[in-house]
Order: C-alpha cells, then structure tokens, then sequence
C-alpha cells in the first residue's frame, strides 16, 4: 500500500453530512480506490463502485467486528434480525430468498394495484394549502408511508409506530455513531420484530380461516404455512425489511428531488412545458442526489485490486453517491439534465443485491414531481438552509420547508 493510498475519512465530519459531493470530487481525483488510515477502503468511481458491487470476493455480511455480526445474535436482537435481512445474505440463500419476496411481492404490488398519483395530487394539494409547509413531513413520508403501508398488509392505526421502528431500523446500514444510538437502535429492532410477530400471528389465524388477503405480510405467511419456503423468523424480518425500506428510504427521495427542482426552477418550468419528461427527471435527479450515499461490503479473501491489496475481512464503503457523479460516466454530472442519454445510475445498486422495490419507488417519485409540476399555487423553498440529518449512508433531509403562495 503506497502513501499516496491513505486517505482521511471523517463519515461523521458535519461539513461532509451536509455537502459530501465536494468530498468525493477530490476522492476520484485520485483514482476512484483509496484506503482509510484504519485500513478501510474505499471505493469512489464509477466503474470500481460497479465492479465492486458485482464482484462476488466481497459479502454483504456485517464484520466480524461489528454489533451485527451473527455471533452476536445471543446478545443483540439487532444482530440476530440481521442474519435473516435479505440486505445482510450472499448467494445461496440470498438468492432463494430474492426470488421468493420478488415474486410476493409484484403479485401484490398487481393485485392491490395502488393509485400512486391520485394520493400524491391529494397529499400534495393538502399541504401546500397553508402559507408554509414541511413537504418532507406532511407530503413524502405520508405518501411513502401510505403506498408501502397498503401494500404490505400495516393497519392505519399502526402505520406511525412502523414508520418510527423503520427509522431505527435502517440504522443497521449506517456506521453507528455512538454506543447510546446502537443502544437505541437494538432496543426499537426489539420492539419491532415483536410487533411484526403478532401481526404475523393474527395473518396466520386469517390464512387458516380461509382469509384471500393479498397484501404482502399476508402472502408470506402463507409461505410459511402451505409451502415451508421460508421459516418463521426469515418470515418476520423479511416483513420487517421491506416495511422499513418502503417507509424510510422512499420519503427522502421524494425530499430531495423536489428540493432539487425548486433549487433549480428553470429545471421545474422545463417540466411543466415538456411533463413527458417526467420519468426520465425521476431517474436524473435520483442520479444527481441519492438517498443512499454508502453502501458497505467485507473481503471474503485477499486479493488485489487496481495495484492494492485488499485483505480478508477488510470493510469496504462503496460511494454510490459519488459514483453517481462521476465525470468519467457522465457528461457534466453536476447539472441535472433531463434528457440525459439514459445511461444507468447505482442509485439502486446492481447485479444480485440490486433494489427489490425499485419500480415502486420511481413509481412514487413521477407522481410527487407530477402533483409538484400539476400545481398553480407557487411553492419556493424558505430563506432557512435546509440540514441533514447525521447518517453516515443516507442523505436525509431534517425537513423541507417551503413558502407557499
């Protein structure tokens, strides 16, 4: 390893939390592969982010290291929900398990057939009728938390709680950055599993009552009881996986892209003069600013890569948003350009760990931005700087305040 190798890597740095794109420029500068002064490397370009995520000498397992590791399952409920998180397996049994939830869940995504658009132009108009609004909080995460909600089979009066337990449980995919958070997180994981247990429970008396629900948690269950695909526990934190993910991640998408075009309002006006456009802005600005910064990896062996030795064991942080950004893929990459040739961002990965709810969440992007370019009432951000929150893999607003009228 050359000296010219080392890099400094501050996840918790508040200059990086809240602008960390200046950070990855200098980062690819210097090839796209770095290692840390603690020996983590890290991955920056676009094509050694890909290559990476497709490259089968690294697992998505937690470190030996870590709270998540398996061996502390007897300790931590987090760690041993984490052994059974689709996220956290490698081939085979990630595979088998991918097809499983895939297949459950486009048959309820077709059964239940939500309509996105008209719960967005509702949601949309609702908010913005006051003088001044919160689109994160009275518009993305209602309408996130909504569409998973319906689709995954959560009671209206639950749909909060879920909301708040995905909030904690996504932490798992961050560096953690105190024992007090870990605490709290392993606490709420807790909580949840329990929840998502009973509910589990009551779906299981419906199913034997001859219940033809169609939801989500729903059809697992009857994975576990007709055909044995998957066992109880996988049962319960898939349902766990899939809420969270749907609740959290989605809203901070939505955030950011309409943030992103009332930063830019000539990129708004565009829209509203070609709204054909629409989709190809939701996959840009979902290019432009990611929710998911980070995505961690583990050697599963030594071997080299790009002339540096990568150990056995060593965690590695593959930059999705700087991939993303990367000039070497992309034609002026920090400017949103929405007819950009449609050249595929890592915004939801690849290869085998690629996004199961992809298609769901473009889905709800078009129709926010849709209810966003719809509207006649003038709607500007606020003079206030919009924050983020301290995660070190997704870039969440705190909130999105906006004037309106």
């Amino acid at each position: 390893m050359t000296d010219n190798s080392i890099v400094e890597f501050d996840p918790f740095n508040e200059t990086f939390i809240q602008n960390p794109y200046q950070y990855f420029d200098s980062l690819r500068s210097l090839g796209g592969f770095s290692f840390t002064g603690n020996g983590m490397g890290i991955a920056s370009s676009y094509s050694d982010v890909r290559n990476l995520l497709e490259d089968r000498r690294f697992s998505v397992s937690p470190s030996p290291v870590s709270g998540l590791h398996e061996r502390q399952a007897s300790r931590y409920v987090c760690a041993d929900v984490a052994r059974q998180v689709l996220a956290f397996m490698d081939p085979p049994g990630h595979t088998a398990l991918k097809q499983c939830l895939s297949s459950v869940y486009l048959q309820s995504l077709r059964s239940l057939s939500p309509d996105i658009q008209s719960r967005a132009t509702e949601l949309f108009a609702r908010a913005i009728e006051k003088p001044r609004a919160d689109l994160l909080r009275e518009f993305a995460t209602p309408l996130a938390t909504a569409i998973i909600s319906d689709i995954m089979g959560i009671p209206e009066t639950d749909r909060e709680q879920v909301r708040i337990w995905s909030r904690s449980f996504f932490r798992m995919f961050n560096l953690i950055p105190s024992i007090e958070v870990f605490r709290q997180m392993n606490a709420d994981v807790g909580a949840f599993r329990s929840y998502m247990e009973k509910l589990l429970q009551t779906r299981r008396k419906n199913t034997l009552a001859k219940d033809s629900s169609v939801d989500v948690i729903s059809q697992i269950n009857c994975l576990c009881i007709e055909n044995k695909e998957i066992d109880v526990s996988t049962a319960i934190a898939s349902c766990m996986f899939l809420a969270a993910a749907g609740n959290v991640n989605v809203d901070s998408a939505i955030a950011l892209a309409i943030r992103n075009l009332l930063l830019f309002p000539e990129k708004l006006e565009a829209l509203r003069k070609e709204p054909e456009l629409i989709s190809n802005a939701a996959d840009e600005l979902l290019r432009f600013d990611t929710p998911t910064q980070i995505i961690n990896r583990r050697a599963t062996t030594t071997f080299e890569f790009k002339g540096k030795e990568i150990k056995r064991d060593t965690p590695v942080l593959l930059l999705i948003g700087s991939a993303n950004r990367d000039p070497a893929k992309y034609m002026d990459p920090d400017v949103l350009h929405f007819g950009r040739p449609q050249t595929r961002n890592l915004t939801f990965g690849t290869g085998a760990h690629s996004c199961l709810g992809a298609s769901l969440v473009k889905s709800q992007l078009s129709s926010a931005i849709t209810a966003l370019v719809s509207t006649t009432r003038p709607v500007m951000l606020t003079d206030e700087p919009q924050s983020f929150e301290l995660r070190t893999g997704h870039r969440w607003l705190k909130s999105l305040d906006v004037n309106c009228g």
